[in-house]
């Protein structure tokens, strides 16, 4: 679909639900006559090619029978080593077809014995199948395969062996998750079909972004270890926690001016605090640049020794916010690298690859063949490339990257002196081996595409970047309002575009970062966890595809109606994007013209409607109403939490007391705690007076 169409339909739509709304406001009526209003997608407007998705699975000519009459032929037969995911195989074959999968484990397996499905029993594999290189199937890919009546399941590590165990029950029983109380099979499991897939994730590290319990990553197919180094503070804005108050006391060139690490506590001992940030250059001189090397490295290596899990490590700035007013050090040598790179981001990669090269020294004497990776946090004063401009414009090469600057050391007074490689050349700035970048803009507009007008400046960035060499991209995007998190942030039709234009540039690792200290937070934060999930996982999916499944199966009897809800909650935002912006540190989202009352009050009156839906399966399937039920209830909290914030006036004292119990109640009850980001509930609750 055209970009021009595209914008006459949301036109076009705008017009319709504006004229029901008013129609809703002139007969004081508290519900949207929106049955015309169906958002519309600009979707498949863009295509990565080269990722690797050959699948193909032929239920017209099966190969055999999976299960019939109540019993099966078949047995899982795995490595002990994936035991996680044959279990997983066997516990869904089982629950979908009602029949018991047995599961062994062995290192050895005779298929003319019986029928089996043999999983992670690579040397047999081998030897019965041709299996794709290493270089196709990479770290996480994997070859099934039907061979006469058994099926070989071909991979080379546990994240290899989730995805395959995914893969395979699609395949066979027609598995999905859609959350972690939300499993559906659209196949019966009785044929087995013939099957061949060669799959790979097109990225590798996929992060969920909301609050979720592991059953649920596993099942959704998110990496279970992201390999980040997780240290007191956190897996970011951490750089803090290797050092102490006496460093900075002792080496005060490590550290911006006036820097705190550690303060009295009240009560006795020391807090951690994040006062002031890093100094990349140590102010230029050479012997304490060299001290915190060796500081830095001496402390990474024994990580390195103790956890073996341990693959990535940020360097990362301290965030701007509560006590911390400083953006970055302003000694001369920062801001003569400053001026020069035009960015933070050139001392942050002059230091993150002089550092590497001590850790990968320590790796190849010690752990030859480690994988450790240190990643420079493109954020904030950072965020722009160190490559060279003209007239304030990146230049880029033919291939529309970033063209790298010549190298410089500044000193104490900001001189700058150029550094010279083996040969006696100058060096350009590239991250060397071992060392990445992980793009996190986080003044973008998050409800637009990188492919769209409103992020050009961004996506500039983003191509300027690519030209450091890096050969993946770590991404941490941005899908929630901080200051609202329980208003709907309309980014659900970019997710996947977004997707789409990082892996271009080498998107390998992705964090959208979400609600993430909330469980079950409204504003449809499910639906973008299954968007997620599968657009990680192949980001040409099909955006309209992947909702209609997921109101399908996750609303059953009350999709309709929440179908409805969340079209009229999209174009409603579309209509006053003026207001709210898309940026997610804003409070526009909240603004009293997007929500007026009678139209929120008219989806409270939906949900109710949405309730009675699902009755029927009270009574047959207690475990399914449930579900539903809940899911019903989280997306109820948002116009519940206007009505209770917002039109508290247009209630008596009882009624509004009543009101706010009982969305306190829920909201806490579904595993929820905060209202902005490092703000619980309780900042806006405590003014109720619900005692």
């Amino acid at each position: 679909m055209k970009k021009s169409i595209f914008k006459a339909i949301i036109l076009l739509l705008t017009v319709i639900f504006m004229f029901s709304a008013f129609s809703a406001c002139k007969n004081n009526n508290t519900s949207v006559d929106g049955d015309d209003v169906k958002m519309v997608t600009d979707e498949k407007t863009h295509k990565v090619e080269g990722t690797l998705h050959d699948v193909n699975v032929n239920y017209n000519a099966p190969v055999g029978t999976l299960s019939a009459n109540g019993r099966t032929e078949y047995t899982v037969v795995s490595a002990s080593e994936y035991s996680v995911a044959s279990k997983f195989v066997s516990k869904h074959l089982s629950a979908a077809t009602g029949v018991n999968f047995p599961l062994e484990f062995a290192e050895e397996c005779n298929l003319s014995a019986g029928k089996y499905i043999v999983f992670g029993l690579n040397d047999l594999i081998k030897s019965t199948v041709t299996v794709p290189e290493a270089s196709v199937l990479g770290d996480q890919g994997y070859y099934i395969k039907t061979v006469g009546d058994d099926v070989l399941v071909y991979f080379t590590s546990e994240d290899g062996a989730q995805l395959a165990a995914i893969a395979l029950l699609r395949a066979l029983v027609g598995y999905d998750m859609m959350s972690g109380d939300c499993v559906i099979y659209e196949k019966a499991g009785d044929v087995l079909p013939a099957i061949e897939i060669t799959e790979r994730p097109d990225y590798e590290f996929r992060i969920n972004s909301n609050e979720m319990k592991g059953d649920a990553k596993y099942g959704m197919g998110f990496t279970q270890k992201s390999g980040m180094l997780q240290t007191e503070t956190g897996n970011v804005h951490n750089l803090y926690d290797f050092f102490t108050q006496e460093d900075v006391e002792n080496h005060s060139k490590w550290f911006s001016e006036g820097a705190i690490v550690q303060r009295e506590a009240v009560g006795g001992g020391l807090e951690r605090v994040r006062i002031g940030q890093p100094c990349f250059t140590a102010h230029g001189d050479k012997e304490e640049y060299e001290a915190l090397l060796n500081h830095m490295a001496d402390q990474i290596i024994e990580i390195l020794k103790n956890k073996p899990d341990v693959v990535n490590m940020r360097i990362s700035q301290n965030d701007v916010m509560d006590e911390n007013m400083t953006w970055r050090c302003t000694c001369a040598a920062c801001n003569a690298s400053y001026d020069y790179y035009g960015t933070l981001g050139g001392a942050m990669i002059s230091f993150a690859n002089d550092l590497a090269k001590k850790v990968n020294a320590y790796i190849d004497a010690n752990e030859p063949g480690r994988i450790f990776n240190l990643i420079v946090l493109v954020y904030q004063e950072a965020l722009q490339a160190p490559v060279q401009r003209k007239n304030g414009e990146y230049v880029l090469d033919e291939k529309g990257k970033g063209i790298p600057e010549t190298r410089y050391t500044f000193d104490e007074q900001g001189n700058k002196t150029a550094v010279l490689d083996e040969n006696g050349q100058p060096e350009k700035l590239v991250c060397g081996r071992g060392v990445a970048y992980e793009f996190a803009a986080s003044k973008a507009n998050w409800i637009h595409s990188f492919y769209e007008e409103e992020n050009r400046e961004f996506a500039s960035a983003i191509e300027a970047w690519a030209g450091l060499g890096s050969s993946n991209l770590y991404i941490w995007s941005y899908e929630i309002s901080y200051y609202q998190y329980l208003y709907p942030y309309n980014n659900y039709h970019i997710l996947l575009d977004n997707f789409k234009y990082f892996k271009e540039f080498g998107g390998n690792y992705i964090y959208p970062e979400g609600t993430w200290e909330n469980m079950n937070n409204p504003g449809f934060a499910k639906l973008r966890d299954y968007i997620n999930s599968k657009g990680m996982f192949d980001v040409n999916s099909d955006y309209n595809e992947l909702v209609d499944k997921f109101f399908k199966y996750y609303f059953r009897e009350a999709a309709p109606i929440m179908r409805k809800y969340f079209n009229e909650v999209q174009v409603n935002l579309t209509i006053n994007e003026n207001i709210t912006g898309g940026r997610v540190h804003s409070y526009g989202l909240s603004d009293n013209r997007v929500w007026p009352e009678a139209l929120v009050t008219g989806w409270l009156n939906s949900f109710e409607v949405a309730q009675n839906e699902i009755l029927k399966y009270k009574e047959t399937d207690a475990e399914l109403y449930e579900a539903l039920s809940k899911h019903i209830l989280i997306e109820s909290l948002f116009p519940r939490y206007v009505l209770c914030t917002k039109y508290d006036k247009s209630f008596s004292p009882s009624q509004i007391k009543e009101m706010r119990k009982s969305f306190l109640k829920d909201f806490e009850d579904l595993g929820n705690t905060t209202h902005q980001e490092h703000y619980v509930i309780s900042d806006v609750t405590s003014g109720w007076n619900l005692d």
